[in-house]
């Protein structure tokens, strides 16, 4: 059976801001953290957004503990503090394919990337990668948690390919919206799985329609399958 492919574009503008007029996908990155052996990079949550999520139930717990989304009620917008806000985020489906994320962060947290890339990283290993993307229902007429992580509230991994790993940091600014002096700058990351473990994502298609997908793979469960 063919793999499922999930891509999601998000709306950077409304990430930040939301128009009340309009109601687009959107999706934060909540941690990042990685790329040193010895002096691990640990990305700010340095952006603040208001988020448009006002559904009382709320499934990933990452967005209030590492977001620490606040206000969250069925009529008031919550606030939260993040470390990038996503523009594309794609999955192939296969529980070996990469997580392929651009998304948004601030000049520091670039900058410290960057750096430690023309330094040559010590290490494609990241510890943590966490996100939080909703999408509004027309139908429900409710927000819904489209994807996040489920295992552990983030995954782990490395930056692939190995010999020429996808990672691209541009320290050139660009405004998240008109009038607004707030601004982004982009990072291209292209994920791999960690070895030997598997994490549970969750992706959704509406309120009322969700599937929990595995990524990754544990070498030691499928070898004792195969004793069996």
């Amino acid at each position: 059976m063919a793999s499922i492919a999930y891509e999601y574009a998000c709306n950077k503008e409304h990430a930040l801001l939301p128009d009340p007029n309009q109601h687009t996908m959107v999706g934060w990155v909540l941690a990042l953290q990685g790329f040193s052996l010895t002096q691990v990079i640990k990305f700010k949550n340095d952006i603040t957004c208001w988020v448009p999520y006002n559904n009382p139930q709320l499934q990933y717990g990452g967005a209030t503990k590492l977001g620490s989304l606040a206000g969250q009620t069925d009529k008031v917008m919550g606030k939260m503090k993040v470390v990038g806000v996503i523009e594309q985020f794609s999955w192939a489906g296969g529980v070996g394919d990469p997580i392929v994320c651009d998304f948004w962060v601030s000049q520091f947290n670039a900058s410290q990337l960057k750096t430690a890339q023309q330094a040559t990283l010590t290490s494609t290993r990241v510890q943590q990668f966490a996100w939080w993307i909703i999408d509004h229902d027309p139908e429900s007429k409710k927000w819904y948690e489209k994807s996040f992580p489920i295992s552990s509230q983030f995954v782990t991994g490395h930056i692939v390919p190995k010999d020429n790993p996808d990672l691209d940091v541009n320290l050139i600014g660009e405004s998240f919206k008109d009038g607004i002096e707030a601004y982004g700058y982009k990072i291209h990351m292209q994920l791999g799985p960690a070895a030997d473990q598997q994490y549970q994502i969750q992706f959704a298609n509406s309120s009322t329609l969700s599937a929990v997908k595995n990524w990754g793979m544990i070498i030691g469960d499928l070898a004792s399958g195969a004793m069996s």
